[in-house]
């Protein structure tokens, strides 16, 4: 027993300046490290929204297998079993079935459509879809994250201003250099994605923006497929005039027609042949004249050869 309180009585105990330097050195590897598990995470939700877009991206090379060839229309209007779009469109186009709701037989999963860098849709961030409250599954397939690149796929072309027109796979030259699918702006800040043009029953929130569009259309003389597009959400500085479209950074698209940069500054794009990457600005531009400084109205073609937007 007196060996016991011998033994308490010559332990010594941490000084204050000995605990504050432990604190001190935890705090600083903290600081280090956390950084680095950031970047991890990151890294990780990039592989996993790759693997997303190749899925649907897949889903849509099995649709036009199944459907002569075609690629799925960017949009069916009319069907009386989709949702009321009661904001949108005037009857009989105020109901909307959009390409990523098509395809959804072919997924089998709401979440590939979903960016795992951003918080998915739920029914309130995708409401002016129509959907009921309880749909917040549906809101995923309905609200995309991923913008289809309709000017190549499924064009507006005139004289059928109104009407998608879904092309042939067979007539795409280089698939593997031709664009899909992109990231696109999150709908979870609450404001409008993309505008809305009535007249030609066109929502461009789940559709890719190609960083040439002019007067609303494409002119042929610069892709092969003459196709409406928005001129509200242009690529380059200044390219978006439209009020409604409020609050996008650079990283959602904010000089990339609102397609996302999410990845580190880069998109993540599908090509035709379900191949998918990670692409800077530049290099999803590439062949034309865009720049983050470069004025909307000067954003060119410059190498048509190396356009990504278009069959070739």
């Amino acid at each position: 027993m007196e060996y016991s309180r011998s033994s308490r009585a010559n332990r010594k105990a941490f000084t204050l300046i000995e605990l504050l330097v432990v604190i001190a050195i935890i705090a600083i590897l903290a600081a280090i490290l956390f950084p680095v598990f950031a970047q991890a995470r990151l890294a990780a939700k990039i592989t996993n929204s790759i693997s997303n877009v190749k899925q649907v991206g897949t889903g849509m090379v099995l649709y036009a297998g199944d459907f002569d060839d075609t690629q799925v229309i960017a949009s069916n209007l009319g069907d009386a079993d989709a949702p009321l779009l009661f904001d949108f469109f005037a009857a009989p186009n105020n109901r909307y079935k959009p390409w990523s709701y098509l395809i959804s037989q072919y997924t089998k999963n709401e979440m590939v459509f979903q960016d795992p860098t951003t918080g998915a849709e739920t029914f309130a961030s995708c409401s002016e879809s129509g959907l009921p409250p309880s749909q917040d599954k549906l809101a995923k397939i309905y609200c995309p994250q991923f913008g289809y690149a309709f000017t190549v796929h499924s064009p507006v072309v005139a004289p059928n201003a109104g009407r998608f027109n879904p092309q042939s796979t067979s007539a795409l030259g280089d698939p593997s250099g031709t664009v899909l699918l992109v990231s696109k702006s999150s709908r979870r800040g609450g404001s409008r994605v993309d505008p809305i043009i009535p007249v030609q029953g066109i929502w461009y929130g789940n559709l890719a923006q190609p960083p040439i569009c002019r007067a609303d259309s494409t002119a042929a003389s610069l892709t092969s497929f003459p196709s409406y597009c928005s001129t509200r959400i242009r690529w380059g500085l200044n390219g978006t005039p439209d009020t409604t479209i409020s609050g996008r950074t650079f990283e959602e698209g904010k000089d990339t027609g609102n397609n996302a940069l999410r990845a580190r500054g880069k998109a993540i794009v599908a090509f035709a042949d379900t191949s998918a990457k990670v692409l800077t600005p530049a290099e999803l531009a590439v062949g034309t004249t865009w720049s983050p400084t470069t004025s909307a109205a000067n954003v060119l073609i410059s190498d048509d050869t190396k356009y990504r937007w278009d069959e070739k």
